[in-house]
């Protein structure tokens, strides 16, 4: 059986580990680091959706990436995945969360020249999770942008790369979340706070006007944001 088909697969987590390695190895393409980083995942409890040990004659659009699944209620691992690759100096990557009440899905696209050293650094620290207590307000956000969504039937992504941060928030079912007028989010705050509207658009943001945002969605203390229901108030 082929797995590297193009189409989810759930059965191989079950599989024994003689069998997970020959899976791991089909769907990495014979990178090793991103191998190791499959198994790594799967022996966490986390699902992996897509993956790609990058493709540099096919261009920019086969750079490679992963992109995995964390529950809700476990996302110890993403905030200590998270902090490192902010911590680390590459020099390019995109990170991206989209998601649910249920779930977190990360992505993470890197480039042929880092691709090595940042799948062997998200495995070293998934094997260690267990002896890291990393927090990440990137996270954070994201949890927020899960929960807010959820509750008002919209679809969001948030992406960071080393010189830009923003997001899409579109109702549910629209086609068209990446093609939307780029608004300021600073400028959004204001209109939110006069209006008491949310315009669906991309924002250019960084983590300062978030912080002003959220606490207009949720007048709390964002330390803990897994505690907010995601309602409007």
């Amino acid at each position: 059986m082929t797995y590297n088909d193009g189409k989810p697969h759930d059965d191989f987590y079950l599989k024994t580990d003689e069998e997970k390695e020959k899976i791991a190895l089909e769907f990495s393409e014979g990178n090793v680091e991103l191998k190791e980083l499959l198994l790594a995942l799967w022996n966490s409890g986390v699902k992996t959706l897509s993956c790609c040990g990058g493709h540099p004659e096919k261009g920019e659009n086969s750079s490679p990436y992963l992109f995995a699944e964390f529950p809700r209620h476990n996302t110890r691992l993403l905030h200590n995945i998270v902090t490192w690759i902010m911590s680390s100096e590459f020099g390019s990557f995109k990170i991206s969360f989209t998601g649910d009440c249920d779930k977190l899905e990360f992505n993470i696209h890197t480039s042929e020249e880092n691709k090595a050293l940042m799948f062997s650094g998200i495995t070293r620290v998934t094997n260690n999770n267990t002896q890291l207590s990393s927090h990440s307000e990137l996270v954070d956000f994201a949890l927020l942008f899960s929960d807010f969504s959820s509750k008002n039937q919209l679809s969001f992504r948030y992406a960071i790369t080393k010189d830009e941060m923003r997001f899409f928030l579109v109702p549910s079912g629209y086609n068209n979340m990446f093609k939307d007028t780029d608004r300021n989010l600073e400028e959004e705050i204001h209109y939110l706070k006069t209006t008491g509207a949310l315009r669906y658009a991309s924002y250019k943001c960084n983590i300062e006007s978030l912080r002003k945002f959220f606490s207009l969605l949720y007048p709390n203390d964002l330390v803990n944001c897994e505690q907010f229901d995601g309602s409007v108030r």
